[in-house]
């Protein structure tokens, strides 16, 4: 499947596609979601990509950068980049799509810390996310949530690192 697989950033183009995509998997109307989604594609913020395959959106992946918080704003999350909001269409399901979405996130966020909040019981993405170099970190509440989730963190490859020199080390390493 990846080999007719493209992944590209969002444009105002996608929305039609992203909002059913996502009404069909998650419920709510389309013209909710395309209003969302232009939200979030207006974002600095915020990344959002799709996948294409048969000249169609067949499925896309977010990420958000979270400021530093404290509990008192509902969330115990540290601050950074967070992989978000995979969905793949169902056809598609199974053959590479949300890997290459996850990867692709990645590749855009070169550089920084990444982290990724899981359910623990959702052992499938977990798998994945530790293939690709995530770590368990802990625990974490997020904002609007009532259950802790599992925490993984990814730290930049040790290539940018070297880049950086020992400065870059040492911001890394600093709490």
């Amino acid at each position: 499947m990846q080999d007719d697989l493209s992944v590209r950033d969002a444009t105002a183009d996608d929305l039609p596609a992203t909002a059913s995509i996502i009404a069909t998997h998650a419920g709510g109307t389309v013209d909710e979601w395309h209003t969302r989604f232009a939200e979030v594609l207006a974002d600095p913020a915020r990344l959002f990509i799709v996948a294409e395959a048969d000249g169609a959106v067949v499925g896309f992946g977010q990420a958000r950068f979270v400021a530093s918080r404290d509990s008192s704003g509902g969330s115990t999350a540290p601050g950074g980049w967070y992989l978000s909001g995979v969905t793949v269409a169902s056809g598609y399901r199974r053959r590479g799509v949300g890997r290459r979405l996850t990867e692709a996130r990645l590749e855009r966020l070169e550089g920084q810390v990444v982290y990724y909040a899981a359910a623990p019981e959702n052992a499938g993405t977990i798998a994945l996310h530790e293939r690709l170099g995530f770590i368990p970190s802990g625990s974490v509440t997020l904002a609007g949530q009532h259950e802790a989730l599992l925490l993984f963190r990814r730290e930049p490859a040790m290539a940018d690192v070297r880049a950086r020199g020992a400065a870059g080390v040492n911001r890394m390493i600093s709490p």
